[in-house]
């Protein structure tokens, strides 16, 4: 098959796959953020109308991620305590969650994701640089492309359960190879069509890069650190689960060096995630 045949293969099976609509609060929440003078209280308002929204966001901003000394009771509250951005990117999460509706099968991926979001969060909230809210949007968001693939494309199913097994570092090669996209390519056409920040897009396209820590790796610092904070966050939660050509301490030392953590650092980290929950 040639390049061109190739090219027009993939666009086609792209075009196939449907992209959900950004929820009509999220949008409406992201016009208002974006004023010089947010207003507070309707933000909240705004995500008491969905139900299921608001309380999804409630057991959130409650459990111990967020460190919220008196339990909070409701969307306004909520974003009071936590601010604009904060508030912003966990209805951003959430609704991510609920765009998809059901699909049997994915609770662990779902769970999975929401684990390395939070976890994510903590450690950016000791980086200089990497605001936390944008830390835990792309915890969830990295591969949001996996579930419009089960969706859409037959045999995928299979494609997902072949490349979780591999340890080599060729998840997209492999999605690729069968399917001539990846989950990286779709997550990153949803993250635009929902207009999340530059550095979350270019992050979801490069997460799976071997490489992509070389100081010759054509990336934005800022995506770079997102990119190591999500892998910190996947080695704290599950430290035996590591590329091929690493023990288990190495790779956690790599992520360390790289973003400025010793092992003690690591440790606690550990312990936060392991004492954590939703």
């Amino acid at each position: 098959m040639g390049d061109t045949t190739l090219e027009e293969a993939t666009d086609k099976i792209i075009a196939g796959i449907k992209i959900p609509p950004r929820p009509e609060v999220l949008a409406e929440l992201m016009i208002e953020s974006r004023l010089d003078s947010p207003d507070i209280q309707k933000i909240g308002q705004l995500i008491a109308k969905d139900v299921a929204l608001s309380v999804s966001m409630l057991k959130l901003v409650n459990s111990s991620y967020y460190g919220v000394k008196r339990k909070v009771e409701s969307p306004q509250q909520a974003a009071i305590i936590l601010g604009v951005n904060n508030v912003k990117s966990l209805v951003t999460g959430l609704s991510l969650k609920h765009a998809y509706g059901q699909i049997e099968g994915l609770e662990a991926f779902w769970n999975h994701a929401e684990l390395v979001a939070n976890v994510s969060m903590v450690i950016a909230s000791r980086l200089p640089g990497v605001p936390r809210e944008t830390a835990y949007i792309f915890g969830l968001f990295q591969n949001c492309g996996i579930p419009l693939m089960m969706q859409r494309l037959p045999g995928y199913a299979d494609t997902y359960a072949i490349a979780m097994a591999d340890n080599t570092g060729r998840f997209t090669d492999i999605e690729i190879e069968r399917h001539t996209t990846s989950h990286a390519i779709v997550g990153h056409m949803m993250a635009k069509s929902w207009e999340l920040a530059d550095e979350i897009c270019e992050a979801i396209t490069h997460h799976h890069e071997t490489k992509v820590f070389d100081d010759d790796y054509q990336l934005s610092a800022a995506a770079s650190a997102l990119i190591a904070v999500s892998r910190l966050a996947e080695y704290v939660i599950e430290p035996e689960r590591v590329p091929e050509g690493y023990t288990s301490e190495g790779y956690g030392l790599t992520l360390g060096d790289h973003l400025g953590f010793d092992d003690d650092d690591i440790k606690e980290f550990m312990e936060s995630a392991l004492g954590g929950g939703t």
